[in-house]
């Protein structure tokens, strides 16, 4: 299971994968900015549990989520998006929740 809530949270199952796509309201940037995808146990922690650097297409990101990205211990994560582009940098969302469940069966 893997889903995008209206608040901003993602949820997904443990070792689970997926594709999410984020798109950026009204102010979007430009196609071809960098993306830069983080999550962490804590906005305060610098310890990373996985990033992506990606480029806004359409107004988005496409975000793959393999294996390796969900395969960490049920619980709450945050994750937020900065653009990188012109030699500016913006984080166009607070930190949000990143929620792993924990599944029932195992693979």
């Amino acid at each position: 299971m893997l889903r995008v809530l209206e608040n901003g949270s993602i949820e997904v199952s443990r070792g689970d994968t997926g594709n999410l796509t984020i798109g950026f309201g009204g102010d979007m940037p430009p196609d071809g900015t960098e993306a830069l995808v983080t999550v962490k146990k804590s906005p305060q922690k610098h310890d990373v549990l996985w990033e992506k650097r990606l480029t806004v297409q359409d107004g988005q990101i496409d975000i793959r989520l393999n294996r390796e990205d969900t395969n960490h211990a049920a619980e709450r994560y945050f994750w937020d998006v900065r653009l990188l582009g012109g030699g500016e940098i913006s984080t166009p969302t607070l930190p949000m929740p990143f929620v792993v469940l924990e599944a029932v069966g195992n693979v």
